[in-house]
């Protein structure tokens, strides 16, 4: 009877633990939803037009679903899995960005839920598992609510991110059954899931994928410590260890045989800073990501960080050299009290954070910020504060603490209600944008843009002319883009921007160059301004460009040869392609117009020579109908 008893008691309270867990989950699930609502009427943002634009090109024929999952080039594996993402979103729903961003929302509440379950069960494992739910719906909560993930979850196409962080999770869930497992079938069929699955897809989805494998390999040594108890603990270390070795063997490989120059990633050119002011200003930008997880700048959130004070020496800004020797005392701290009770939570944290951030904040020549950088690194963090608080207070609760607990997310969720407002308004976004980063280019370039849209066109031009005082690499650019603001807008080109490109001597940031030309030619061939006299342009630029001494001239001369077909100025767009044909052959978009151009002019024989060298790439399928059509042109005049 007293057996029974038991039993039906343990049943009650398996029960009990189940509901609340369910509880939890709905709740979190509810907090989210009403959060992200006011944003999902935002705008698309910064690399959403130019990854999403194959999706339209679908509809168009120009392009398969194939092309659009498996030619991508966000990152060097070409992250197919997320491109099916946005592809199936289009089939189901079209263009509409309010679709995007809600996936996106979906995926960021299946994430939170994800968080709850592995906090739950990391913890029960740790010295405070008597309140391991409460403690794992602080960690969700915190990452469900906080603001500095607004800029990856409404940023569409930072779906990227949120999928790898997904994928990485489950590998994560199903590495921690594994190891529990006292059913040898059952291990390794999640071992399976976790490695042979949910891995590769992680890393097809973003390659921050790939740091799944360290991650594991910090599970194993602060939750299960290679215990001979556990199934394939020996076989785990093989993997673990051939890993690090093969990992070390490319790395040589790559370094001495093949040059560091053909790594991507590493290529500096388009950069303001060098691979050594990058590694110096990390040191500082994690410390800003740290601030931001627990106690958000909501002002300067967003996705423009371009202003941002890179670390020129140790010394400049003086707190480089305070980052630097703060980091270093940590790791001897974490690696200390790795093992001690307590401090031990917080250590995983820490260690869980940096490896975390080991590509994106590394020394790859990305982007010095980014907020969505965080969005697989905070989970483990919040995990080790909120788990080393609990430790330490778990005695010690009382009202006053409680009551402070629950005004601090109070306080995180109406500072991030409010920023979702923001998010919803794509002229009130940029407004906030610029009043946290006012010396932003990129902020200003769309600010500009947006006041042009809006037909307030006097408000456009100053806030361009702003970009024009804050550096003058920009003045090219600007003055690109204020052209092509006034064309729109129907006005007469003043001849001061023609001369802009005959005074301006200066060293100019071609990628702003490149993007407002680019922006002209294109409206141009669409039957749009015609205002600007684009014959005098094309002479004008010309002249720039064979005068401009600095390097990276490269990157505007093709788009240069654009302008000059679109004004019928072969002879100026057959020397500049020919030049550039000359120094690279596999740049196939300069073989292509060269080809029109030979054909327009009857030179027959030379559009059949670089023909027959675009030839191989007939099968792709981004240029193959290019191919085909001067092909059968060529033959035709045979």
């Amino acid at each position: 009877m007293n057996k029974l008893c038991e039993k039906a008691s343990s049943s009650s309270n398996e029960l009990a633990f189940f509901l609340e867990k369910k509880v939890l989950i709905f709740i979190l699930i509810i907090l989210g939803v009403v959060l992200y609502i006011p944003g999902l009427r935002g705008p698309a943002l910064l690399d959403d037009y130019h990854n999403l634009i194959p999706l339209l090109e679908i509809q168009n024929k120009n392009i398969t679903w194939i092309d659009v999952v498996s030619e991508n080039e966000s990152g060097p594996l070409g992250r197919p899995v997320s491109m099916a993402s946005f592809l199936l979103n289009y089939v189901v729903w079209g263009d509409n960005k309010f679709f995007f961003k809600l996936v996106n929302v979906f995926i960021h509440l299946l994430i939170a839920c994800l968080i709850f379950w592995l906090s739950v069960i990391l913890y029960d494992k740790t010295e405070i598992a008597n309140k391991s739910k409460q403690a794992a719906f602080c960690v969700a909560l915190l990452w469900l609510i906080n603001p500095l993930f607004f800029s990856t979850t409404l940023y569409v196409i930072q779906r990227m991110a949120q999928i790898s962080c997904l994928f990485m999770l489950c590998s994560m869930i199903a590495y921690y059954y594994a190891r529990v497992s006292l059913v040898v079938y059952k291990s390794i069929l999640l071992y399976f899931l976790s490695f042979i699955f949910f891995y590769p897809l992680a890393i097809f989805s973003k390659e921050n994928g790939l740091l799944t494998l360290p991650v594991l390999f910090l599970l194993e040594v602060f939750f299960f410590k290679f215990s001979e108890k556990l199934y394939f603990s020996n076989i785990l270390k093989k993997i673990y260890f051939l890993t690090f070795v093969g990992g070390v063997a490319f790395g040589v490989y790559f370094i001495f045989f093949v040059g560091l120059n053909y790594l991507p990633g590493l290529n500096y050119e388009e950069r303001e800073f060098t691979l050594y002011e990058r590694v110096l200003t990390q040191l500082r930008v994690l410390f800003i990501y740290i601030k931001n997880i627990f106690i958000p700048d909501v002002v300067s959130m967003g996705v423009f960080h371009d202003d941002f004070l890179k670390s020129s020496s140790i010394l400049k800004p003086w707190t480089t050299v305070m980052s630097l020797f703060l980091w270093v005392a940590t790791i001897f701290l974490v690696i200390k009290f790795w093992n001690k009770v307590g401090v031990r939570l917080l250590s995983f944290g820490i260690l869980f954070f940096l490896i975390g951030h080991g590509v994106e904040s590394s020394f790859l020549g990305l982007e010095l910020y980014f907020e969505h950088r965080n969005y697989f690194p905070a989970i483990g963090l919040i995990w080790g504060v909120v788990g080393l608080g609990v430790y330490y207070f778990k005695k010690k609760v009382n009202k006053l603490i409680k009551s402070g607990i629950v005004l601090y997310f109070v306080t995180i969720y109406l500072t991030a209600y409010q920023l979702s407002h923001i998010w919803g308004d794509k002229f009130t976004l940029l407004q906030h944008f610029k009043n946290g980063h006012p010396n932003s280019i990129r902020v200003l370039m769309d600010l500009g843009s947006e006041y042009s849209n809006l037909g307030m066109l006097s408000e456009a031009i100053n806030t361009v002319n702003k970009i024009k005082k804050i550096n003058s690499k920009m003045i090219i650019g600007a003055n690109l883009h204020q052209m092509h603001i006034l064309c729109l807008n129907n006005q007469i080109i003043d001849e001061k921007y023609y001369m802009t490109f005959i005074s301006e001597k200066r060293e100019q940031n071609l990628k702003y160059v490149t993007i407002a030309l680019e922006k002209l030619v294109y409206f141009y061939r669409s039957g749009h301004c015609r205002s600007i006299d684009i014959k005098k342009l094309s002479n004008y630029f010309y002249t720039w460009v064979v005068n401009y001494k600095y390097k990276r001239k490269w990157l505007i001369e093709n788009i240069a040869a654009e302008l000059f077909i679109v004004a019928n100025n072969d002879a100026l767009a057959m020397k500049i392609l020919k030049d550039l044909w000359e120094n690279d052959r596999n740049h196939v978009r300069v073989g292509i117009d060269l080809v029109y151009l030979f054909i327009k002019n009857r030179q027959i024989n030379q559009a059949k020579k670089v023909m027959n060298i675009l030839y191989e790439y007939r099968y792709d399928r981004r240029v193959s109908s290019e191919i085909k059509y001067y092909s059968r042109m060529i033959k035709e005049y045979e």
